[in-house]
């Protein structure tokens, strides 16, 4: 493919938003919520909590939620019962076909994990740039956009995963719960599945670079998920850290 040189780095600016303290942005999991008041992302102020109740607590005086789930939990259901019943107005976000002049690349884009979505939002505001976002958690995850076009991306087994799928598939091999985060050469069999576990999880990256350098030499690609600190290492103007992507992304629709 040859290169095309006629992207340009810029940052979108939202209109100011007022009375956002009192509201509440969530990231409902299988089993956790990660939230934040919509006015302190900028500062990293996110906390984890295990119901809708804990969250009220730390902030009686929220007025609106807006939240996503990655699938329609007992968690989620708990949340909306809980908000009607206090009278607490809530959003929920779900992957559309377009928003904010963005397309999605699937076909069936209910289909698209609402989170890869929103990463995909929320790194529009950052750049214009041929970019892409990687969310390394239980599974990998990298998302490409172009211009105004997800243009699609991969899935893969994420560094516990892949672990588990080498030593419950082979007698001998036999791994520990070490976390790696340097690459080198393993001298010792768990050390090895830890390490060649970790040179798959980095190889998803420097594929992707691959993939961005068709479009021209600047890019960028913003890493989160909760194994961010094994990619820390790739840190740069061009590959930086947001872990609060999927967050940043519900702020676009208040």
């Amino acid at each position: 493919m040859g290169k095309l040189m006629h992207f340009t780095e810029a940052k979108l600016v939202s209109a100011p938003l007022s009375n956002l303290a009192n509201t509440i942005l969530l990231d409902i999991g299988n089993s956790r919520i990660k939230y934040a008041p919509a006015n302190s992302l900028e500062t990293h102020d996110t906390r984890t909590a295990n119901n809708i109740e804990e969250i009220l607590e730390n902030f009686p005086n929220a007025d609106k939620l807006v939240f996503a789930s990655v699938r329609h939990s007992e968690l989620t259901k708990h949340t909306i019962e809980i908000c009607k019943q206090s009278n607490i107005p809530f959003t929920e976000v779900t992957t559309a076909s377009s928003a904010f002049g963005i397309n999605c690349a699937y076909q069936q884009y209910e289909n698209l994990g609402v989170d890869r979505w929103l990463a995909v939002l929320a790194a529009r505001t950052m750049t214009l740039l041929p970019t892409a976002v990687i969310d390394a958690g239980t599974a990998i995850t990298c998302d490409f956009v172009i211009e105004n076009q997800h243009i699609g991306g991969w899935i893969a087994p994420g560094y516990t995963m892949m672990r588990q799928a080498v030593t419950s598939n082979a007698d001998r091999v036999f791994g520990n719960t070490q976390r790696e985060t340097s690459l080198r050469p393993g001298k010792g069999t768990e050390e090895c599945v830890n390490l060649g576990s970790l040179a798959l999880l980095q190889g998803m990256v420097h594929s992707c670079i691959e993939q961005l350098q068709a479009y021209g030499d600047d890019y960028r690609i913003f890493l989160c998920g909760g194994d961010l600190d094994m990619l820390s290492d790739f840190s740069n103007d061009k590959i930086q850290v947001k872990p609060n992507l999927v967050l940043q992304g519900l702020k676009r629709y208040l």
